[in-house]
Formats: structure tokens, sequence, C-alpha cells
């Protein structure tokens, strides 16, 4: 029978129990409380309910014998210890006990834990036996890449910024809101730590939501407080649903010079997207956000009613009173350079449109069958050529997609033809012929100036950026 432990427990019992006489009666203090219909033993050993699991944190009210709710375990004490209901029998009476039982391994402390006993004795146990102390700075190993070694940090578990960690994994790998309900994540969870409050779905929502309108605040309140200006990019797309939508980004430099962009915002356009609806809605947009006054460019594509569109926001803003704008709008419209790049290589593949749908369908067959990319890998093998590149297939509206699957079907071209000359009735209509495998070569030269260009596109954008603010300066 487990030691009374009372000292330990938070002292005495409090002496305001109830007691009853008579068969199915209840007794509640010091003893516990009285088993109904269980008396008449003779043994006095205390005997533990086995399967009983032990009480944790955001455990639902449930009812105990004798009418009794348990309560709800918030201290943190409970992470080193588990709860245990026992039967004990005294005086021919039996009684129904909860024991606590510390975690650590090798010790056997226990003692009394309903709800009047406290959690003093517990933390004071946890303070002289095993040097864990309420609130305390906890060690953690990690291990720094650069130098390729671990140090040990202290940190102090903060049950806020787990919450806040969680919800951020959930808003940028997204997740489903419903991950907080999926029963093996969540017993993995309460397996790391047992007392780690999760939310319900509902509550998850709730909370994201307000994470953004927090962050669109903080962006309002810094971008009022910025002195540059700003340059944005707007495009509409179409979902699969059929449904329009308008997608905004800011960009700016910050004050350490580095480049910074945000969407500020993503909303559904109804109507038709006449430059009319566009402008008005982008305007109203610029207004919300207090950057009307700041804005530097406009970067748009080359569609008819963008040019529409410009116009409008540019009148707008000098109505608004946004007389800042730069030699007065001239400038404010910047043509998208990749929208230009995408038609001039559009047009360039227009030219061999036939040899690109014979390499294309090329590609299909050998990518569309095991058999036949064994057969081409062991004719590259014979070729002397790497087996491990791989081949790209294109999508026919992404010129930069045309171009490394040319730049792949070009390596194995070698490959490509003795798969021909070993099987003919397969491959002799589409294996392309070798003055257009001359044109694609030629093709393919000039779409890698292209596709270089756009991996530096970003550096560009920013030396671009300095040049003209320096230029307008001066």
């Amino acid at each position: 029978m487990p030691s009374q432990g009372g000292n330990d427990a938070g002292g005495e019992a409090k002496s305001d129990a109830a007691t009853r006489d008579g068969s199915g009666t209840q007794m509640q203090g010091q003893q516990g409380t009285q088993v109904q219909g269980q008396q008449g033993r003779n043994t006095t050993d205390a005997i533990i309910i086995e399967g009983d699991e032990p009480v944790q944190d955001g455990d639902v009210d449930e009812p105990l014998v004798g009418g009794k709710r348990r309560k709800r375990c918030t201290s943190n004490v409970w992470e080193y210890f588990t709860k245990k209901q026992v039967i004990k029998e005294d005086n021919g009476k039996t009684y129904l006990q909860v024991w606590a039982h510390c975690k650590q391994p090798g010790c056997k402390h226990s003692a009394r834990a309903e709800g009047n006993y406290g959690t003093t004795g517990f933390w004071t146990h946890l303070r002289t036996a095993h040097s864990i102390v309420k609130g305390q700075l906890q060690l953690k190993c990690e291990k720094d890449g650069e130098k390729n070694i671990t140090t040990v940090q202290p940190y102090r578990y903060d049950e806020e910024a787990s919450l806040k960690k969680f919800y951020l994994a959930i808003i940028m790998h997204e997740y489903p809101f419903n991950i907080s309900e999926h029963e093996y994540f969540v017993d993995f969870i309460k397996s790391l730590r047992p007392s780690f409050p999760i939310k319900s779905r509902v509550t998850v929502r709730k909370e994201i939501l307000n994470m953004f309108l927090q962050e669109k605040e903080k962006l309002y309140t810094y971008f009022k407080s910025v002195p540059c200006r700003f340059s944005a990019t707007m495009d509409m797309w179409t979902s699969n649903q059929n449904k329009s939508y308008m997608c905004v980004t800011i960009h700016w430099i910050d004050d350490n010079w580095c480049i910074q962009k945000r969407i500020v915002n993503f909303v559904h356009v109804e109507g038709r997207h006449t430059g009319s609806k566009l402008s008005e809605t982008f305007t109203e947009l610029m207004v919300k956000w207090y950057i009307d006054k700041k804005m530097f460019a406009l970067t748009l594509d080359n569609a008819a009613a963008n040019e529409v569109a410009v116009r409008d926001i540019v009148a707008d803003l000098k109505a608004n009173g946004s007389s800042s704008l730069v030699c007065d709008g001239l400038f404010f419209h910047v043509r998208c350079a990749c929208h230009i790049l995408n038609l001039v290589a559009r047009d360039g593949l227009s030219v061999i449109a036939h040899t690109i749908e014979n390499i294309r369908q090329l590609v299909l067959a050998v990518k569309g069958s095991p058999l036949q990319w064994e057969e081409l890998m062991k004719r590259a093998t014979e070729c002397g050529l790497d087996t491990t590149k791989g081949l790209c297939l294109d999508v026919s509206t992404r010129w930069n997609s045309t171009y490394m699957m040319l730049r792949d079907a070009l390596y194995y071209k070698a490959a490509f033809m003795r798969l021909k000359s070993s099987d003919r009735r397969r491959y002799e209509k589409i294996t392309p012929s070798p003055n257009e495998w001359s044109m694609a070569l030629k093709l393919f030269q000039c779409l890698k100036k292209f596709f270089i260009s756009l991996n530096f596109s970003l550096v560009l954008y920013i030396q671009l950026q300095i040049y003209s603010i320096e230029g307008f300066v001066r």
C-alpha cells in the first residue's frame, strides 16, 4: 500500500467533507471517496485500478463515483507526476483515492493528489529530490552548421510562443486547420509535452486570422513611417473555378538597402477586366494602405486594358492630392520585361513549331514507357553520355520549359539517332531530320541568352532602381 505522504501533498486534508452512514453512502476527506456497495472486505491493502490513464491538461471534466467531478489539471507539476486511482479499505469501508507517482527514473515517491491537497508538496519534492524548480531555465543542445559543433544553450518553455510557432507552421506549409484534430498528430504532440494545449480547428482558424490582422496593422504602421517610395506590380489571373483574382505586390528598398516586397492585396474581382475596373480597385487599395502619395512606379504587362488602367490611376492619384508623382507620372507605367521576353521567345518558337512538336512527341514517347526509357539509356551509355541528367517535358505556354526540353534533347541527340536506327517503325516519323536538329540548336542558343537574363533579373532590378533614384535625385 502506498505511503500516506500527506506532508508532501500540501498538508493535512481539509475537514469540509461530509460523512453519511449506510450502504451506498459517500465519505470524502482524508480517507478519500467511499466506493458505493463495496463494504464488508477484510483486507486493508490499496488496490490500483488497472488501465487508469493519467489526468492531463485539457481533459474534459468527468463524473467520479459519488457524483463529484474531476477538476482540470492546469499546473505544470503534472508533467513530472502520473495520477492513478486506488481503492483502499479501512474499518470495513472501501474508499477511492487519487495518488500521484513521480515520473523521474528510479524515484518511488507518491502522495495523495485530490484537488484539496494542492501542488506545493509536489514542487517541494521536485526541488529537494530532483533539483527541478518551478519556472527554471532548462538546457537544450543545438548543432551549429557553420562551425560543425554542438552548443548547449538555456531556454525557458513558453506556451504562447510554442502555439504561435504551431500556427506559423500551418501557414507556411499550408496545412489544413483540422490538423490539430488528427488523432496521431495529437498523440505525437502529447508524447513531447503532455500539457501542450492542442486547440480545435475553429480556434486555430480564429487565431491565425488574428495573427493576420495583427501583421496587417504592423505593416500599415510601417508604411506610414517609412520615407522611401514604393513600386507596385499588379496582375490578374483566372482560377480553375473560372473566378478572376487580382494580386498586388509592393516593392521597396529599406534603410539597409535590401529590397523588400509584400503582397498587400489578393481579392476576387467580379465582372469584366476593364481598365476602369482595374484602376478603381488599385487606387482604393493604395489609399487604404496610405501609400498613394509615395508611389514611384507600377509594373504591368502590355495588355490593352492596362494602358487605360494606368491612365486612370495617374488621374485618380492627382485628383486625390497626390501631386508627388515623379515627373508628373510620365514614367509611372513600367512595362514588364519578363512579359516582353515571353512574347519575343514565343514568336521565335512559332517559326519552328513543327520541329519542336516532333521533339516533344519524341520525348513523350520515351518518358511514357519504362521499356523505351531503358532502351534510350542503353544507347546513351553506348555514346558515352551521362544517364543521370534526365529529360524535361515542356509546357507549351512556358517558353523557359521549352528551352530546358531542347537543352536535354540536344544533349541526347546521338542516343536518339541510335534509338531510331534500332526501331525505325516506332521513331521514323517523330525523329527530327538533321536540318531540324540544326534549327533547334540555333533556337536553343538564342533562348539561352533569355534564360540567363531571367536568372539575373532580380540583381538587374535592384541596380535599375538605384540608378533611377540617383538620376531623379540629380
